[in-house]
């Protein structure tokens, strides 16, 4: 699939009707592929330079929400690399920066509620 810009991505879902609200470097639209009606898509360009997409209703894939919008499927696609995992089902992360960045994402309020008692 070529690679579109965030700009290019936006003006499509226009395009064809949807609405588009950025929050943020986060867009959120409704998703093509299912043409729901919440802003249940959300896209925003990673770090390889691609516009990543996340369908937090129906988890439609990458290539079912390009296909929707008209974008033709590239011959070699890149192709992610599984996360390494330890015998524990934890996550290895191969440099310190992804790490951390993986950790930034995590609140502390999750594993620690405010509502729990201290002793």
């Amino acid at each position: 699939m070529q690679n579109l810009t965030i700009d290019e991505t936006v003006a499509r879902l226009k395009a064809c009707g949807y609405t588009v609200k950025k929050s943020g470097g986060i867009y959120r639209s409704q998703c093509p592929a299912h043409d729901g009606k919440d802003l249940n898509l959300a896209f925003t360009l990673g770090d390889n330079g691609r516009v990543m997409f996340t369908c937090h209703s129906h988890h439609c894939t990458y290539e079912e929400i390009m296909a929707a919008l008209g974008i033709e499927k590239e011959e070699n696609p890149v192709k992610r690399k599984p996360a390494k995992k330890t015998t524990h089902g934890k996550t290895i992360h191969p440099t310190l920066e992804k790490a951390a960045r993986a950790v930034s994402g995590r609140s502390r309020e999750r594993r620690f509620p405010k509502h729990r008692i201290q002793r």
